[in-house]
């Protein structure tokens, strides 16, 4: 188990201030301050082990150590890698937070390298009992799209999936683009680490209908696969068809007013709508609830409007929950909430 502390100096630079590292067979070892000589042996113990283990090492501890000695980091230590962070993502995914939870610091009120990768170690063995239960779409897109292997042999080796599989899958999801799906993992390069992404979505898929789960937010960001595979997954509704038919479900009205078709249209593309100018009745309101309803109803997304006056904004989340309740949509009337620490309308 690795884990490593920085120090932040003048100038935004930084140094290394603490390094920690335990072996399986109860060996720890903790240094401060850290010289070179002691950051070589790291690593050489580092390259003997037959696996490593920590949180966020792949892309911020074993990087860091090799810049510091100016050392050029073997190929094939990749395999050797379980980033607890991203396994936690994988075969934890929906929890409400990815990141250790250092509940030491309460009482030390400073970072502990040796408890951080004690709690690391925690994780991974919570992995290492649950990994059987990937699903088996998973398990098998994760052989065919991740470094032979990955993690350390932790995920039970699949070479087929029956068409039934699926079929259970679109029963759980019955919004879902299989096809768009199936062809969209199929154009991915093979055995590489950057689809992690797309096998975290597919494991997502399993939790989304869960009120309580969380979207991998940390992984999101770091692996764009994700979000490529939800697009093709939940193709937005774009069109004026499909969009009316969303209208009438959330909001009970066959067409839309004027000029509200295309500014709902322009914000789902994700374009930016500087001004949009209507008069009194024009159903303004509609134009930001209908696309963070879709939003949240394809994506399981977070919208957050931001309005200048508060009671206005109290009315609005008063009056949205109403129709949706009114709409048989309680659900999503649940989503709604008026924040008023931040004085922000959300819908989640």
């Amino acid at each position: 188990m690795l884990d490593i502390e920085r120090q932040k100096l003048e100038n935004n630079k930084w140094k290394l201030s603490e390094i920690a590292l335990i072996h399986t067979g109860g060996e720890e070892y903790h240094q401060r301050p850290i010289t070179l000589t002691t950051l070589n042996r790291v690593l050489d113990r580092i390259e003997e082990a037959e696996i490593i283990v920590g949180h966020n090492i792949r892309r911020h501890d074993i990087p860091k150590l090799y810049k510091y000695t100016k050392r050029k980091q073997p190929p094939e230590l990749a395999a050797k890698i379980c980033d607890t962070l991203e396994l936690s993502c994988l075969f934890l995914v929906g929890q409400p937070q990815h990141k250790l939870n250092k509940l030491y610091r309460k009482e030390l009120g400073l970072n502990d390298p040796l408890e951080d990768a004690r709690e690391s170690y925690a994780i991974y063995k919570k992995i290492c009992e649950s990994h059987s239960s990937l699903p088996l779409i998973v398990r098998y897109w994760a052989w065919e799209l991740l470094p032979d292997g990955y993690p350390c042999n932790l995920i039970p080796r699949l070479s087929y999936v029956e068409e039934i599989t699926w079929e259970k899958l679109q029963k759980r999801q019955p919004m879902l683009d299989i096809p768009g799906l199936q062809s969209y993992l199929n154009g991915l390069p093979r055995h590489n680490i950057k689809n992690l992404g797309a096998i975290v979505f597919l494991n997502w898929l399993y939790q989304f209908n869960e009120s309580e789960v969380r979207r991998p937010n940390w992984l999101e960001c770091k692996f764009p696969s994700f979000g490529e595979a939800e697009k093709n997954a939940f193709p937005l509704p774009l069109d004026e068809v499909k969009l009316s038919k969303e209208l009438k479900q959330f909001f009970g009205f066959e067409t839309f007013k004027t000029h509200q078709l295309e500014i709902v249209q322009a914000l789902l593309k994700g374009k930016t709508v500087p001004l949009g100018i209507l008069p009194t009745g024009g159903g303004k309101s509609i134009i930001f609830q209908l696309p963070a309803l879709i939003f949240s109803k394809y994506y399981r997304g977070l919208s957050i409007i931001v309005s200048p006056l508060q009671a206005l904004m109290a009315d609005q989340v008063q009056n949205l929950k109403e129709k949706l309740k009114n709409q048989q949509l309680s659900e999503y009337a649940e989503r709604v909430e008026l924040s008023k620490s931040w004085r922000k309308f959300i819908t989640m």
